[in-house]
C-alpha cells in the first residue's frame, strides 16, 4: 500500500486501474477494498479515477462484486465481460 499512498500524494490527472480477478476470498476482498479506498482520495483532489472491472461473461457474482465496490467507493467503474480462452 505504501507505493499507492505515495502515488495518491501526487497523482496523474486521470488514473486507470484494470482489475481482472477470477476468484477472491474475504482476505482479498478486504485488500481490494483498501486499494479502492485509497484511490478514492484522488477524486477529492478533483482528479479522475476509472476502474475497468473485467469478469467472465457468465460470472454474475464477479460482476455484482464490482458493482458493490462501485457503490461503496463512488468510483467510475466500467464492466467488461469476456469469454474464456
Amino acid at each position: 500500500y505504501s507505493w499507492l499512498e505515495q502515488y495518491v500524494a501526487d497523482p496523474n490527472e486521470e488514473t486507470l486501474l484494470k482489475v481482472n480477478i477470477d476468484y477472491f476470498n474475504s482476505a482479498s476482498q478486504r485488500a481490494i477494498n483498501e486499494i479502492f479506498t485509497i484511490l478514492s482520495r484522488i477524486t477529492i483532489k478533483g482528479k479522475k479515477v476509472r476502474i475497468e472491472w473485467y469478469y467472465l461473461q457468465d460470472d454474475d457474482e464477479m460482476r455484482e462484486a464490482g458493482q458493490e465496490y462501485a457503490e461503496i467507493t463512488n468510483l467510475d467503474f466500467k464492466y467488461i465481460g469476456y469469454l474464456p480462452e
